[in-house]
């Protein structure tokens, strides 16, 4: 009985027939429309240009990484890869600077959602 229930839940779900609580009871919010990032910094044209290719130059390179990574059996190449990812990171943060005022890049900053905590290494067995 309980799986019937589970499984038909997850099939609503999968179908969207399964509204939240809000919508059921017609009382939901009316959600602004999400602002661009060229909106929330207030970008010139010229810096949105600018942006955009430092950003597909950025994920292209972490891109072709990424599947380098995969490739990769080795931890000290595994770990080398993952010190050019960080370095592309940098770097790309160094030229946003370059291209964005300072209170550009605190606001662009702040938009960025903080990573949770990593949890503490649970001690080797020996």
């Amino acid at each position: 009985m309980i799986r019937n229930l589970v499984v038909a839940l997850a099939l609503g779900l999968s179908m969207g027939l399964v509204l939240p609580a809000e919508a059921q009871t017609g009382s939901a919010q009316q959600k602004q429309p999400r602002q661009t990032v060229v909106e929330r910094l207030n970008l010139t044209p010229q810096q949105a240009d600018q942006m955009k290719k430092i950003q597909k130059a950025a994920r292209d390179q972490r891109a072709a990484l990424r599947v380098d990574l995969a490739k990769t059996k080795d931890r000290d190449a595994k770990r080398a890869i993952r010190t050019k990812i960080a370095g592309v990171k940098d770097d790309q943060r160094k030229r946003l600077a370059a291209v964005l005022t300072p209170e550009q890049m605190r606001k662009m900053d702040a938009m960025r959602p903080v990573p949770p905590a990593r949890k503490a290494e649970k001690p080797k067995s020996a």
